[in-house]
């Protein structure tokens, strides 16, 4: 690469192999920037192709000045604190950046560098200095750790999820002092793997000690006495009440937001990127549009602190950038990269791109002669073995010689093979090198995004049942209450701890959590209040009957549906063979374990002799119709022909689009049904398949038609079944009498009802995204005309297209006009649930083809279109839309290959609190796939009711989701097997210290303890979750150690139960009475006598009606001997008894 002057390259793959062959060749430092974040990104990722992840970094940061200002992306920070963090240590790096992320102020590095805390096992901490030290870092202190950025501190537990590790990190201390120091899961908070040491990063980029924030206080206080002057007395009171809040927001380390604010007052942050990756030559992608960026992102921060001094929100004098020019003096070499040449003198960099040269084998093999013929080097990368071994196996057979290799690397007229993850093919005609990728052979996109996000959070939060005061409840006898508290009550010298809970008429209740399996917690739809129960009425009982009535009816039905069913013969599908493996292949990207366990499970009900009946359950974009596709090949490969039903018209080309590309090259004929098609071409499509000449027919309601006969129909696949319409629903019972049926779903589905419906309906479910998608961006910011003109402006400017989503439809088109005046040249449409359902998939084919910018629309669009270019979503008034409704619609953008936004606007003072939760939890879990609390729960009872019946919802609200599972579980479990599902037995309920000192544990971790050890079914779950309850809250008091060793007990009666018939306690003794089944044992009390010999001072023994009763007198040692005898009469039994 030249010292000087500019590089012409017309393709970005160009400027990334320049780059990464500078890099290699002089081992230098290089600092990429481009104008935007999506150019950076994708420059990234094809850097990527050259250069290892160490190598290359990703040093991102928004191009929305006002997003970020209001609320920043805690993911690109994580990046951004990464990527600082690595450059520490001094390594030679390419750093790629935009424009935004150049000018951005830093701390210095000392500043960053002292910043960052070293802990070590056998370090003396101080767990109040710890947890001041990881707040002045940012840190939000919670009670377990979720989602990067946080710390948790429990008894002598410290954990803390720093970005530079894949995992949160567990502190065990002793006495003051660091124990152990291990990496913990997040889903399961169970320990894995033990360090040597943790580096703890901060977690904001704006970094104050207490020293700064005394100076930066004086410097804002002596701004406003300046600005008083000139101040009416209102504007001074209301200009200080803001300062004030700003300035208790930076003493508490609230946000980062206002931290940066106020960074140019700050003179340890006078740093940018070029302070941290020094000794740098600078590689400017198209200058003139970096320097308009910058210049109009200078504008907007001017534009923006103007606004908030003339609303009397912050002082004058703040700088929001670093300077350009200063930055450019501190660069080794400066090198400019366009895409036109500017001068005669500059550098043409000529690669060409493949395109489409090569699109079978035969075309393949004529390209490699080409290339042969003219000496060229052909590097040939793959995607995985099965394409390995078909590439292979075709060159050989042809007489071309290759060789496997893992690193490309260039052997003059030789053909190398390599798995490195190029994402297209290329020409180099000077250096007579040609890359031929699986994009040209296979026509597989490989994903162009390989930013992976630092800043993590929990897939699913399993624990949305955790009880706060206040929440509501059912109890299984008494009904619905109201938890009020977790109180440890003393009586007889002896602790318990209780449920205290709230009925109806100031009725009250106090449950042993002993007994916890009896109560659950109330989850109903999202708003759902539910009427408390009396403790003294029967309208309990009553409500339970009706649903169980109901319940009945619904169970009856599946089990008959499924019984009949079982009684048909199918067709039983071979299993897979070479075309099966073949198809496969071609797909890009690995499955993730849930999409294969998915899979397995399909294929194995089609290979079976019964037709069969499957649900596929998945988020929006987690990969059910690769799954889909899948399945119909293995259809379609024995011979049988398969329809897809879609709810919607769109939903059915895009299916088809997809289809036709997946399917390319293995001789499988596609068609498509729907009001779109013209006439004719929908009387040769029924002609075709009712000939038998269509394998594979996708399409709306029309596939339903009467004028088709589907002799050979082996699968139907139903995408969204609960969205079409009764008739249509009949319709579809009758075509499955003998077809095998995969109907897939976004709803989940809960795992309780799951259980219960095994071996009546097949489900699977695919709960994680696949590798390659981008989380997306969520902010919630205050909705001004000024944003949401930017948001949308910058959107169209990378070629996007934009959602507006607005759910009143009498104000639609007024807000719509709105848009179209804020900004000028957008083509607007609007689209309802009102408008007729041809006008509704019209609109939407228009915005899927790119003639709409922005889609005005209401919640309609939750479900069922997949717009790829359509990457930024703002929802108006978000604060009135349920968790579940804004989960699903932000699941709308995000699906291609660009870093997606998505903005939740309030209108501020207009929030409830119930909404500014809604708002916060949203946020907070903005990391893709996230479910939280009440989405989760909203979604499941929508998933219950497209399993159950629609009015089910009701029902749930009635009783709650848990308790109506129950009864669905009880339900089946008496019908199927001719038994209820008992209860857990209720343990002995000794009187002793067992129970969990509050100091222990939080009230919520509590009742999860207790509920955990109910749920333990053997003494191997027992120690497994004693072993968790140590390494999460810490080492066991005696007091918790007892509660395990009561449960150990109780197991081991259960399990013995028919030698050992009761435990009981009367007065001062404990009686454990014997079975007759232990008196047939061959001298079994001489035997008992004998073991029990060294206990004699604690007991009796007593035969009352053959019956042998064990008296336990309860003196001091009582529970050790009490365990001591259970344990012997075991070894009894199992020595002379089992």
């Amino acid at each position: 690469m030249a010292k000087k002057g500019s590089f012409v390259i017309g393709e970005d793959i160009g400027t990334a192999l320049l780059v990464g062959a500078a890099f290699k060749k002089k081992n230098e430092n290089y600092v990429v920037v481009t104008n935007n974040l999506y150019t950076a990104q994708k420059i990234y990722t094809l850097i990527l192709n050259f250069l290892d992840e160490d190598e290359c970094l990703l040093f991102p940061h928004d191009d929305l000045l006002r997003a970020d200002a209001i609320a920043a992306s805690k993911d690109l920070e994580a990046q951004r604190i990464y990527v600082m963090y690595k450059l520490l240590d001094g390594k030679k790096r390419v750093i790629i950046t935009n424009a935004s992320g150049t000018i951005r102020r830093l701390p210095n590095k000392k500043k960053f560098k002292d910043s960052i805390l070293t802990l070590e096992p056998n370090d003396d901490v101080i767990i109040e200095e710890i947890n001041s030290m990881f707040s002045i870092l940012g840190y939000q202190r919670v009670n377990k750790i979720n989602q990067s950025f946080q710390y948790a501190i429990r008894g002598e537990i410290i954990d803390i999820f720093s970005v530079n590790y894949a995992n949160p990190v567990r502190i065990d201390t002793f006495y003051d002092q660091i124990h152990t120091i291990s990496t913990f899961d997040l889903s399961t908070q169970r320990s894995m793997n033990e360090l040597d040491k943790i580096t703890v990063l901060p977690a904001n980029e704006v970094i104050y000690n207490d020293e700064d924030l005394i100076n930066i206080e004086k410097e804002i206080y002596e701004s406003f006495h300046e600005m008083s002057q000139s101040l009416t007395q209102d504007e001074r009171e209301t200009l200080k009440q803001n300062l004030k809040f700003d300035i208790e927001q930076l003493k508490n380390r609230e946000s980062s937001q206002v931290a940066y604010q106020y960074a140019s007052l700050c003179s340890s942050i006078d740093a940018t990127l070029l302070d941290y990756q020094e000794d740098s030559t600078i590689v400017l992608i198209n200058k003139d549009q970096i320097i308009e960026s910058i210049n109009l992102l200078k504008w907007e921060a001017k534009e923006y602190f103007d606004e908030l001094v003339s609303n009397k929100q912050t002082i004058t004098g703040l700088e929001y950038y670093q300077r350009l020019e200063n930055l450019l003096s501190k660069a080794k070499h400066i090198i400019e990269i366009n895409e036109l040449a500017k001068s005669e003198n500059d550098f043409h960099f000529n690669l060409n791109s493949l395109n489409a040269v090569v699109n079978d084998y035969q075309t393949l093999l004529n390209a490699i002669s080409f290339y042969k013929n003219k000496s060229f080097s052909i590097i040939i990368s793959l995607d995985n073995e099965a394409q390995y071994k078909t590439i292979e196996k075709i060159l050989i057979d042809n007489n071309f010689p290759c060789s496997l290799v893992n690193e490309p690397s260039i052997s003059k007229n030789e053909i190398i093979i390599t798995f490195a993850p190029i994402a297209i093919g290329f020409e180099l005609e000077q250096e007579k090198v040609v890359v031929i990728t699986s994009k040209e052979i296979f026509q597989s996109n490989r994903h162009e995004s390989r930013f992976v996000g630092r800043f993590r959070s929990a897939t699913i939060l399993q624990n949305y049942e955790q009880l706060e005061p206040g929440d509501y409840i059912v109890h299984e006898y008494h009904g619905i209450g109201k938890f009020i508290d977790i109180k440890t009550i003393l009586i007889d010298g002896v602790h318990r701890d209780f449920l205290h809970i709230a009925y109806r008429g100031k009725e009250e209740l106090y449950t042993p959590l002993e007994q916890f399996q009896l109560v659950r917690k109330y989850a109903g739809r999202e708003g759902a209040i539910p009427k408390l129960s009396s403790l003294n009425g029967k309208e309990w009982s009553k409500t339970k009957q009706k649903i169980q009535d109901r319940i009945n009816e619904i169970t009856d039905f599946l089990i008959e549906n499924q019984a009949k069913r079982a009684q048909i013969a199918g067709f039983s599908f071979p299993e897979d063979d070479y075309f099966q493996h073949e198809f496969e292949s071609r797909f890009p990207y690995e499955l993730t374990t849930d999409q294969l366990k998915a899979l397995e499970e399909i294929k194995e009900d089609m290979q079976k002799e019964n037709p069969m009946e499957r649900l596929l359950c998945g988020d929006v974009g987690f990969g059910k119709t690769e799954i889909a596709f899948r399945v119909a090949f293995k259809a379609i490969n024995s011979g049988k022909m398969v329809a897809m039903l879609c709810p919607t018209t769109l939903l059915a080309r895009q299916h088809y689009e997809v289809a036709i590309e997946r399917f390319k090259g293995f001789g499988v004929n596609i068609g498509i049904l729907s009001r779109l098609i013209k006439e004719k071409d929908q009387k040769r499509t029924i002609e075709a398949i009712n000939e038998g000449k269509i394998h594979f027919i996708i399409g709306t309601h029309r596939l339903l038609n009467d004028e088709i006969k589907y002799d050979n129909l082996g699968l139907l696949i139903v995408d969204e079944e609960q969205r079409f319409g009764v008739v249509q629903k009949e319709k579809i019972k009758s075509l499955k009498h003998d077809v095998d049926i995969l109907t897939l779903s976004a709803t989940p589905i809960p795992r309780t009802l799951q259980m219960a419906l095994v071996g009546i309906r097949g489900l699977s479910q695919i709960n994680t995204a696949p590798h390659e998608r981008m989380p997306i961006q969520t902010y919630v910011i205050p909705k001004r005309a000024p944003i949401i003109k930017e948001l949308i402006e910058r959107e169209l400017q990378r070629k996007g297209q934009v959602f507006f989503l607005h759910n009143k439809i009498t104000t639609i088109n007024s807000v719509a006009r709105k848009i179209e005046k804020l900004v000028k040249g957008a083509r607007v449409a609007v689209v309802h649930g009102k408008m007729e359902k041809n006008d509704i998939e019209d609109v939407m084919i228009n915005f899927y083809d790119g003639n709409v910018d922005v889609l005005v629309c209401t919640s309609i669009i939750e479900n069922g279109i997949d717009v790829s270019n359509a990457n930024l979503i703002i929802v108006d008034e978000a604060a009135n839309f349920g968790l579940a409704q804004l989960y699903q619609i932000k699941g709308r953008v995000g699906r291609s290959n660009r870093i997606a936004y998505a903005f939740l606007l309030y209108t501020p003072g207009k929030v409830t609190e119930t909404g500014k939760k809604r708002l916060k939890a949203i946020q907070d879990f903005a990391q893709l796939g996230s479910g939280y609390k009440i989405a989760q729960r909203d979604l499941m009872i929508r998933g219950a009711g497209d399993i159950l019946g629609k009015e089910q919802a009701g029902f749930i609200d009635s009783v709650g989701i848990d308790m109506y599972f129950k009864m669905i579980n009880d339900a089946i479990s008496q019908k199927k097997y001719g038994k209820k599902e008992e209860n857990t037995k209720i343990t002995n309920l000794l009187n002793i210290d067992a129970y969990i000192p509050p100091q222990y544990v939080g009230k919520s971790d509590k009742i999860e303890i207790y509920q955990e050890i109910k749920e333990s079914k053997s003494i191997n779950d027992l120690e497994k979750l004693k072993n968790k309850t140590r390494d999460v809250y810490g080492r066991l008091p005696e007091e918790v150690v007892t509660l395990f060793r009561k449960k150990a007990i109780d197991l081991k009666i259960e399990k013995y139960s028919k030698y050992i018939q009761t435990v009981t306690e009367i007065n001062n003794f404990v009686l454990i009475t014997l079975a007759t089944p232990f008196n047939k044992i061959q001298s079994s009390i001489t035997l008992l006598v004998k073991k029990l010999s060294n206990f004699a001072t604690h007991l009796r023994l007593i035969n009352e009606k053959n019956h042998f009763i064990i008296k336990v007198n309860k003196i001091k040692g009582w529970f050790d001997v009490y365990e001591n005898v259970i344990n012997e009469i075991i070894d009894l039994i199992d020595e002379n008894g089992k």
